[in-house]
């Protein structure tokens, strides 16, 4: 594999050093999507989970005599599970099966050790995150067919059975820990916080790396879904002009996320800018030229394909 951008400019050859990219914000924090200025807001919204954290714990006690430990049992858990963290052992004629009993996981590094709701969710080598099918809330409904299927083309039904494949992989790895009544995750399944609380930790450990908005979003989500019947008055707040500030920052990051996700596309490189050994040369051409029309097109908003720019393997 070779890397389009890096996170240290000139270490290597296989990395582009000098595009001639715009200058980067002098505000902003090198590897990082904060700036100086998120700094004083990280902080307060910091404040604000050390304010959280006591009244959440509260929230995972079962009233059921049999289950009220269960759902608070601290365990290990690994935020990453994607596919290019796990390292399975060469295939050879006598380990097809047995192979798959001894992986390695690598990028522990948002690791945490907490009660089973606060990091239980659909591992994402799992989760389906694609955009051709919406999954269903029941997840022991199937997934539907688009009803235009047979006048796609073949080539466009392969993508579409791929889709579906992927998606009804996730619905059925929900429905199967429901079914096999593996009570700590039916418990957080259920929560009226989830699925915020299962990302919180995460988030936490990447406040300052990617911003303050998706900590500041999960706090949001936390105060706005929070049953004050069950539990209380929520012991964080935001104002009407916080909230209606947000959903402006929202549609501002979707935005972008939609020109980012385009363009590395286009360019066939994952999240860091790692592409294939083979198709180096080709990217790096067209690197050059979505830069180019990128400043021309969107001059508000930072390319985002820079050296030294957020990774997201830095938290």
């Amino acid at each position: 594999m070779a890397q389009l951008w890096g996170i240290y400019r000139g270490s290597s050859a296989s990395r582009i050093a000098h595009l001639g990219e715009a200058p980067r914000d002098p505000k902003s924090l090198r590897f990082s999507s904060s700036t100086v200025e998120d700094l004083d807001e990280i902080q307060g919204l910091l404040e604000q989970v050390l304010v959280l954290a006591p009244h959440l714990s509260a929230t995972l006690i079962d009233s059921r005599p049999e289950w009220r430990d269960t759902p608070t049992d601290i365990v290990l858990g690994h935020p990453g599970l994607l596919a290019s963290n796990v390292i399975v052992p060469h295939l050879t004629p006598n380990n097809a099966a047995e192979r798959m009993n001894t992986l390695t996981y690598t990028h522990w590094q948002g690791a945490a050790v907490l009660p089973f709701p606060l990091h239980i969710d659909v591992p994402p080598i799992i989760r389906y995150d694609g955009e051709l099918f919406e999954l269903p809330d029941d997840p022991r409904k199937d997934i539907e067919w688009p009803s235009n299927m047979g006048t796609l083309s073949q080539e466009q039904q392969d993508v579409v059975r791929t889709h579906h494949h992927l998606a009804t992989r996730h619905t059925m790895w929900v429905r199967e820990m429901l079914e096999s009544k593996f009570y700590p995750f039916i418990f957080a399944y259920a929560h009226d916080l989830y699925p915020a609380i299962s990302y919180l930790s995460a988030i936490i450990l990447r406040a300052c790396s990617d911003g303050p908005w998706t900590l500041r979003g999960t706090l949001i989500r936390v105060y706005q879904d929070w049953d004050t019947e069950q539990w209380g008055p929520c012991p964080i707040s935001f104002s009407e002009e916080e909230l209606a500030a947000n959903m402006v920052d929202i549609e501002e990051h979707a935005r972008c996320h939609h020109l980012t996700a385009a363009a590395r596309k286009q360019l066939g490189c994952d999240v860091d800018g790692w592409v294939p050994n083979g198709k180096y040369d080709e990217a790096s051409t067209l690197l050059a030229e979505i830069r180019t029309e990128w400043l021309a097109r969107h001059s508000n908003t930072p390319f985002p394909f820079t050296d030294g720019a957020w990774s997201s393997s830095l938290s």
